[in-house]
């Protein structure tokens, strides 16, 4: 496995978090890995099943609020926004 550091320079994902999705991948046994000290860890078997169980169960779903004069025009004029 690459270096926590990688991961967070490649997905600009805090570096706390990052051992935390790890530590849930391996509590649910979708990766075995094993520490080999100065050699850093070895990705053993991966369940392909529980991993794609993982990423679709609980998919993450960002929001962002409209600006306060956009959320007025549409009081104003009564739109109805639509969501996906």
């Amino acid at each position: 496995m690459e270096p926590i550091v990688t991961y967070t320079d490649k997905s600009n994902i805090s570096r706390g978090t990052i051992p935390n999705i790890m530590q849930e991948i391996k509590n649910s046994k979708a990766i075995v890995v094993e520490s080999r000290t100065h050699l850093g860890t070895v990705v053993l078997d991966i369940d392909y099943k529980k991993l794609r169980f993982l990423v679709h169960s609980n998919s993450l779903v960002g929001v962002m609020p409209l600006p306060l004069l956009l959320w007025q025009v549409l009081l104003l004029y009564k739109i109805k926004l639509t969501m996906l």
